[in-house]
């Protein structure tokens, strides 16, 4: 069932490029079927395709993003999530004690 969007939304989804597209709104206002429309709408050029990933601060909004249908397939991931992969895929890359893992809880709590 394709989504059906406000004016607004097709604003965004159909804004000039480049140029970045800012949306400011509540919750359950539509701002990530609007995102997926966007990604969507990026996706159709055959040519050109861009790469895209969705970063939520939360795992809820993580969920809720990975239940929308999106073209390509988009995983959507948590900014830490995506921040810890791309630390452990480019080791060396910043000065961290290898091998790079996240504190338990007990190095947590005495060492830190």
């Amino acid at each position: 069932m394709p989504l059906e969007f406000t004016d607004e939304q097709r604003a965004v989804i159909n804004h000039t490029l480049p140029g970045h597209g800012r949306v400011f709104a509540g919750p359950g206002t539509g701002k990530s079927a609007t995102a997926v429309g966007l990604a969507e709408q990026l996706s159709s050029n055959e040519e050109n395709q861009p790469r895209l990933k969705f970063l939520t601060f939360t795992r809820a909004a993580t969920l809720e993003l990975a239940k929308k249908p999106v073209h390509g397939k988009i995983k959507p991931a948590t900014v830490h999530s995506f921040s810890i992969a791309t630390l452990l895929r480019n080791p060396g890359c910043a000065p961290f004690p290898q091998p790079l893992r996240i504190a338990d809880s007990y190095e947590y709590e005495e060492l830190v």
